[in-house]
């Protein structure tokens, strides 16, 4: 992916909370960096040291690698923060891309806010990590050049917590796995990708006929009829291909960037009926109501005796693209970067 634009500028990307593990918000910027590259921008992106060769293939991206905690607590404004602080400096950036206040002082930055869950379900992620976002992302939210959100029910959840507090979407894209081989003969298990509510949304698994495929981390005893992977890109690439459907139980999201990843490989989706997930799977995906097991094997009939078309599925997949996302983050850096510029004459 070359460069096809004169330089637009020098962006800096805090990575300095990534790990090697394939979050959402990772992929989104393992997607969009090269992309915003071959757009003119000269990507400097910060990571701590003992993650640094996982971005190290990002085509047109220089990575940093920088002594420090990953961990977006306490500890990472006082050692990540003025790390990222010097290095910005250092390698001359005009404007951070960050998504994990608090900013170092004195850096123009544009912030990327993937959801309000601190704000609307502060218990999902645990009560002192919620407390901590509510603390450090208010001022940021004031203080950044422009704000981003990747869904407009995100965008209508800050509306809500931050009122006139004006935003852009950036949308999640569907097209960042790579190929992998013809379609299986047969589908067999059922499919979910974490993370996972650990106090209930397995437990519905087990109210399950057949055997449901768990991607990631879950520390919990696991439902008899589930198993546990961590599979590489390509294999789970190619369990989406393979699977009956994928199951999303998440009672809250900001996109949820495996519904349309399993609508771009072709899968069916059964998702709980939120709005983001609405909003995202469209009339493609069927929903159910959130921790009822009823309703959700009902779902699950209705896609077996009444599934989506692989063209509903790949039409409602192509409303999300990188390049797409890609073309307006670059349009909402350059406005930024103008802003910075004219304060600072």
């Amino acid at each position: 992916m070359s460069a096809t634009h004169g330089l637009k500028g020098i962006l800096g990307v805090d990575g300095t909370s990534y790990t090697s593990k394939p979050t959402g918000a990772i992929r989104r910027t393992c997607a969009l960096l090269p992309r915003l590259s071959s757009l003119g921008w000269k990507i400097n992106l910060f990571v701590p040291e003992e993650h640094a060769t996982t971005f190290s293939h990002l085509e047109g991206v220089q990575t940093f690698p920088l002594p420090a905690p990953h961990r977006p607590g306490p500890l990472r404004p006082l050692v990540a923060g003025r790390k990222l602080q010097r290095a910005f400096h250092q390698t001359k950036c005009e404007l951070l891309l960050t998504e994990t206040p608090p900013v170092p002082p004195g850096l123009p930055f544009v912030l990327t806010v993937h959801d309000f869950h601190a704000w609307d379900v502060p218990f999902q992620s645990g009560v002192l990590r919620s407390l901590w976002i509510r603390s450090c992302f208010p001022q940021a939210i004031r203080e950044a050049e422009s704000v981003i959100v990747v869904s407009e029910f995100s965008a209508s959840r800050l509306r809500k917590h931050f009122p006139g507090t004006p935003c852009k979407v950036v949308l999640n894209g569907s097209n960042h796995f790579p190929s992998c081989g013809a379609e299986p003969s047969s589908k067999t298990n059922w499919l979910s990708v974490g993370p996972w509510d650990s106090l209930s949304q397995p437990k519905l698994f087990q109210g399950l006929p057949g055997q449901v495929t768990m991607v990631g981390n879950y520390k919990k005893a696991l439902p008899k009829n589930t198993v546990l992977v961590q599979p590489s890109d390509f294999k789970l690439s190619e369990l989406y291909k393979s699977s009956k459907a994928l199951i999303c139980t998440s009672p809250y999201e900001g996109f949820n960037l495996p519904l349309v990843e399993a609508l771009a490989h072709g899968c069916p989706v059964a998702a709980t009926d939120i709005p983001v997930h609405r909003e995202v799977g469209g009339k493609a995906a069927r929903y159910f109501t959130a921790g009822n097991l009823s309703s959700l094997r009902a779902c699950l009939k209705d896609l077996e005796t009444n599934p989506p078309s692989a063209q509903e599925l790949q039409e409602q997949a192509q409303l999300f693209s990188w390049e797409q996302s890609a073309q307006k983050l670059d349009s909402i850096l350059q406005e930024a970067l103008r802003s910075e510029s004219a304060r600072a004459e």
